[in-house]
């Protein structure tokens, strides 16, 4: 009788293991247990600079920018495995980016071309706290505050996003690393044409600094003539660089050249050049080849896909 007692008792213990079990498992399998190494690290943007400006974090860390600056900003990236771009951010308002590629991730401020920053992301390893430089915290984001309150947070893609000059973002990849020749600096892979690399960081600028700013608010950035001076400079700047990088890469187009001369030319005789010039098919086929390798790096340049 004691058996036949105790049996419910040990059906309900057995019951409430798997319980715990099962919970434990599908709370791994659905995101339910949050990785110990992952961190919040917070970035402010403050006297017209990311601070810090350079970031090292890992796979699943959770960046949160939060604006101090009475002007606005944004966060919009220049390069990276995959694209970042911020609403823009009023005085007192964050927003966070979640990395989960590894990669080196360059943005700026569409507002102001000339604030810059980087944030390189390394896989994850099995020791938390990998985040060098900011602040970290058990979080996943949070809303800054500033003298006027605390404005709510700007969550990713919330707003529409900057019109560009190409039917695809500028730097957006798949698994890889993609280097806008515009805004941020110029590279030497973009996969984009020349035209749209020099268009797309005034159309990201006029839409944030102009379409979505009031005559007023524009107006009082313009009093602020050493910023407006600068943005604008550097504004100029990343429009000119694609065409300055499609310049130095048709340079590249002498190598060949030099190359072939010097072996074919200068180092055979007169004679034996002679021999080549009567092999016509080959010797067409020779300097047809040539004068391909020597414009390659300009035509590359100018699609935007030399070094890709």
């Amino acid at each position: 009788m004691t058996k036949v007692r105790n049996r419910p008792r040990l059906l309900l213990a057995i019951a409430a293991i798997a319980t715990s079990v099962t919970a434990a498992v599908l709370g791994l399998g659905f995101g339910g247990v949050r990785p110990a190494n992952a961190a919040t690290i917070s970035v402010a943007i403050q006297n017209y600079s990311f601070q810090p400006s350079a970031l090292t974090v890992e796979v699943g860390d959770t960046v949160v920018w939060t604006n101090y600056d009475d002007a606005p900003h944004t966060v919009t990236t220049s390069s990276g495995p995959e694209p970042i771009s911020s609403p823009t951010l009023q005085k007192g308002q964050s927003f966070s980016f979640k990395f989960t590629k590894p990669g080196t991730y360059k943005y700026y401020c569409a507002v102001h071309p000339n604030m810059t920053g980087s944030v390189t992301v390394r896989e994850a390893t099995s020791s938390g706290g990998s985040s060098s430089g900011g602040s970290t915290s058990g979080g996943s984001s949070s809303s800054g505050s500033g003298a006027q309150g605390s404005p709510p947070s700007a969550e990713p893609g919330s707003s529409s996003q900057p019109p560009t000059a190409s039917s695809s973002p500028s730097s957006s990849s798949s698994g890889g690393s993609s280097m806008n020749m515009g805004s941020g600096g110029a590279g030497t892979c973009s996969n984009q044409i020349l035209v749209n690399a020099m268009l797309d960081p005034f159309l990201t600028h006029f839409y944030r600094a102009h379409l979505e700013r009031s005559p007023g608010q524009q107006a009082s950035d313009l009093l602020n003539v050493n910023q407006y001076t600068l943005t604008h400079t550097v504004l100029a700047e990343d429009m000119i660089a694609p065409a300055v990088t499609a310049a130095q890469n048709a340079l590249n187009g002498v190598v060949p050249f030099t190359n072939h001369f010097y072996r074919a030319h200068l180092e055979r005789s007169p004679g034996q050049q002679v021999n080549d010039l009567l092999n016509v098919n080959q010797y067409v086929t020779t300097h047809t080849v040539l004068a391909e390798d020597m414009t390659a790096p300009a035509v590359d340049s100018l699609e935007g896909s030399y070094g890709c």
